[in-house]
């Protein structure tokens, strides 16, 4: 009997183990990660026309978004973009080129510069189907820099910030697989979920002009609040770069002022990048001085400085001179936001004034027929457009009593009285004489 239960159970272990052979493998269906690869927005840069493109790095941080779980009907659910994102930085440099024509509507007072921005996504892995949200910010930087133009001006720090989605989707293949159909780019950091059938592609251009004026700059029609649900479609970050220009000129006043002569005239400036190129309008001043009767200094030195066209940060760190004779004026272009400022001179035996007032002034700067004032402080920050300059006197004063110009009148007068006097005393003499003769024929 037991030996026949031993048979029966190898029977049957021996039949399981061959059902187990012969029954077909469930196999675990799932989606291979991929990678978000990489996309591209761009940087643009607001300038004055007149000014060279600053030596500036801008930097961008990516981290994921607020994921969506639940969104309301006719959404699509988001999930926190994946992966550890590198930061990415920019250079602006002198070198780079303007755009040939404005990025957006920028009045013809201003230029643009434009580079691209590589954001790497391949750190991050997408396993599942859906939309995965990051957010772009730009890092606080230079004080001269008017950051995201494209928001309202009094946005906070917190305020510049990008959405990007990234839309991953089945292929449909007969194997599952995924992949990246597209992204998205959204002003401000969007909160809600995005609608179902969007079209998940890189965001036009924001329209809408760039308004410059007396509050700053910035970009109509384009404030989003944090809790849009369509935002606005975007692929750039517009910051401004905030320059202002610096007059100074010359006015010789005086009986005793010599007008030829040339005066040494130091321009220093603080809070500048050493590299940073800076115009000079030398068209009202003389590039090629000579050297007159009352001028001290060598007309080859005062050539040297006064024959240029910009100036370096580094030489404006150390104290640029310029010689400038009566009603000659320099402007230089392009000086940042808040860079420090100082306009000294060698007034050598002239009596020096701070600034120019419209009476004694023979300079036009603003274009319109007429004189104009330089009247603003030799010493200051460049938080506007700067006009100023040095009134150099010297005069004589003519010592009381007789006046040199009275001297001929005198000498007439006097010959005229010593004729007088001459012939009166003749008259006396030769009357006198005739009276001696008649008293002797007597």
């Amino acid at each position: 009997m037991k030996k026949l239960f031993k048979t029966l159970s190898a029977m049957l272990v021996t039949a399981v183990a061959v059902t187990a052979l012969t029954l077909p493998v469930s196999a675990d269906t799932q989606y291979t990660a991929i990678n978000g690869n990489k996309v591209t927005f761009y940087k643009t840069l607001i300038l004055d026309k007149d000014a060279t493109i600053p030596n500036l790095d801008f930097t961008f941080s990516t981290a994921g978004g607020g994921a969506v779980s639940s969104p309301a009907s006719g959404k699509l659910p988001v999930l926190a973009g994946t992966g550890t994102i590198s930061d990415v930085t920019v250079h602006f440099t002198s070198s780079l080129t303007k755009d040939a024509t404005n990025a957006h509507s920028v009045s013809a007072d201003y230029q643009t510069v434009t580079l691209p921005v590589e954001i790497d996504l391949t750190a991050a892995a997408y396993s599942e189907p859906g939309v995965y949200r990051y957010y772009i910010t730009e890092a606080d930087g230079d004080s001269r820099v008017l950051y995201d133009v494209d928001k309202d001006l009094a946005a906070t720090t917190g305020a510049r910030v990008r959405t990007l989605d990234v839309y991953v989707e089945d292929t449909g293949a007969s194997t599952p697989a995924l992949a990246v159909t597209g992204y998205v780019m959204y002003l401000g950091q969007v909160a809600d979920a995005p609608s179902i059938g969007t079209n998940a592609t890189n965001g036009d251009a924001v329209s809408g002009d760039v308004v410059i004026g007396d509050s700053g700059i910035y970009v109509t029609g384009n404030t989003v609040t944090e809790a849009t649900s369509a935002g606005t479609k975007t692929n750039y970050i517009m910051n401004a770069y905030k320059t202002h220009d610096l007059t100074f000129g010359k006015e010789v006043i005086g009986n005793q002022g010599s007008r030829d002569k040339y005066f040494k005239v130091t321009v220093t400036c603080t809070g500048l990048n050493a590299s940073d190129k800076f115009p000079v309008d030398m068209s009202h001043a003389v590039t090629a001085p000579t050297k007159t009767t009352a001028t001290t200094y060598a007309a080859a030195d005062m050539s040297t400085a006064n024959n240029i066209t910009q100036l370096t940060g580094e030489q404006l760190t150390d104290g640029y001179d310029f010689y400038l004779q009566d009603g000659n004026y320099v402007t230089i272009l392009g000086l940042p936001e808040g860079c420090g400022y100082t306009v000294s001179e060698t007034a050598e035996d002239y009596t020096s004034n701070e600034r120019i007032t419209a009476t004694n002034s023979s300079l036009d700067w603003d274009g319109t027929a007429g004189v104009d004032a330089l009247g603003d402080d030799l010493t200051g920050t460049m938080n506007a457009d700067k006009h100023t300059g040095f009134t150099n006197e010297k005069k004589g004063v003519i010592p009381t009593g007789v006046l040199l110009v009275a001297t001929p009148v005198i000498i007439v007068a006097l010959i005229a009285v010593a004729g007088v006097v001459f012939f009166a005393v003749r008259s006396a003499k030769n009357r006198a004489q005739e009276d001696e003769a008649e008293t002797a024929e007597e």
